[in-house]
């Protein structure tokens, strides 16, 4: 018998999903999740590309459908998918999955939560079968085909994966979400530095090198870029590194143009040694992981080492690390008191009679 297409597969799996087929932990994650694209949509939406974007659909109109997080205004739900999906994957403080090497929810939350608002769906509902709701149609072997995304994309590819375990394994459990204010791809180097010297006193002055091992993808994709801005220093290992060093952290007011220009950091991103990793390279990406080596002029040796840094689902973040986060990502842009009722809300969105008026400033 000719197995069904995996396009068939997916859709008769989306259209027969609903809130009571989720398992209970993932529930809680989800709602996490979204918490936190929240966050990052709100933090990014003053950044001046986005509200480049704000500013031409302003221009645009359309149906006053769902919420538009930069300006907080209405517009169509597909503007305003645009908009928050811009917003949110904008200061890298947004999820990620490791193997697939995707930022998930500013691709899929903003789409979801226009149509449920224009909808409005409550709480419950996925809303996972619109595309069918209104007959749309399209090629059966949109992915496997002979001119299909797999072809075009890779010479290799399993079709297996794709399905396996469709409907038991949800893919969105295994999600790691931010903790420090930089590419993924640095936090496990970040992260081993702070615990190399986490009980030290040591200054950047008194740090004769840093030699970190990591795996080789992170150097190629990471390698050539340098810290001219500050949302360049996200991606720049060496800086990353310096800033964790000096200040034992990697937050949001760590990536501005004054610590562009803190001479210790430049000094120290000098001494800094990075180093491919053959055994860390055959783990990923399955592991982001990461050794580091602090050299003082002392001649004392500090060691750190990560598989899985903070944020990753095998280190995940506490209900407090989540909740600092949001306020920390808000805190120029909403009041501290309804930042506090947008996370009561989202943590009991089940509850929600209808998402259209999720985000309204009034109780």
């Amino acid at each position: 018998m000719t197995p069904s297409p995996i396009s068939r597969q997916f859709a008769d799996f989306v259209t027969a999903l609903s809130y009571e087929s989720l398992p209970e932990p993932g529930i809680d994650q989800l709602k996490t999740f979204f918490l936190d694209w929240l966050a990052s949509a709100f933090a990014g939406s003053r950044r001046k590309p986005v509200t480049l974007i704000r500013d031409m659909i302003r221009t645009m109109g359309g149906t006053p459908e769902a919420v538009m997080i930069p300006g907080n205004t209405r517009t169509n739900c597909l503007f305003a998918a645009l908009a928050n999906g811009a917003s949110s994957h904008m200061v890298e403080m947004d999820d990620l999955h490791r193997e697939s090497i995707l930022h998930p929810a500013a691709a899929i939350i903003p789409a979801v939560l226009a149509a449920a608002q224009r909808d409005h769906a409550s709480g419950k509902q996925l809303l996972a079968a619109l595309l069918s709701k209104n007959g749309f149609t399209g090629a059966t072997t949109i992915l496997e085909g002979k001119r299909g995304f797999f072809r075009a994309t890779s010479p290799e590819f399993n079709l297996g994966k794709c399905t396996a375990g469709l409907g038991e394994n949800f893919m969105f459990m295994k999600n790691s979400l931010k903790y420090y204010a930089s590419c993924g791809h640095t936090h496990s180097a970040v992260e081993a530095t702070i615990q190399a010297l986490s009980n030290e006193d040591a200054t950047v002055s008194d740090i004769a090198s840093i030699h970190v091992r990591i795996y080789q993808a992170a150097l190629d994709l990471l390698g050539d870029i340098k810290p001219h801005t500050p949302f360049g220093a996200k991606f720049n290992l060496p800086f990353c590194i310096a800033t964790a060093a000096k200040f034992r952290q990697a937050g949001l007011d760590d990536f501005t143009m004054a610590r562009l220009k803190d001479p210790d950091i430049a000094a120290l991103m000098k001494r800094i040694i990075l180093e491919g990793d053959d055994a860390l390279s055959r783990e990923y990406p399955r592991k982001w992981a990461a050794r580091v080596e602090v050299r003082l002029n002392n001649g004392r040796i500090l060691q750190g080492r990560v598989d899985h840094p903070k944020g990753d689902p095998e280190n995940p973040l506490s209900r407090e690390d989540l909740t600092g986060k949001f306020r920390t990502l808000t805190r120029d842009i909403l009041d501290p008191g309804f930042a506090g009722v947008l996370i009561d809300r989202i943590m009991n969105l089940e509850n929600q009679p209808d998402v259209d008026s999720l985000l309204d400033t009034s109780p």
